[in-house]
């Protein structure tokens, strides 16, 4: 996602691109899943 622009090196695209332009395309939030191992980040149609 860094490749592409949507976060930088510190992962703060996340709360400055992703969640502004979730909630501008179809009024929703993705779901932040923090696992042991992993951080995934749920896009919502």
């Amino acid at each position: 996602m860094r490749d592409y622009g949507y976060v930088d090196a510190r992962g703060m695209g996340v709360r400055s691109k992703i969640i502004p332009g979730m909630r501008a395309h179809n009024d929703t939030e993705p779901d932040l899943v923090e696992e042991e191992h992993r951080f995934t980040v749920r896009l919502w149609k």
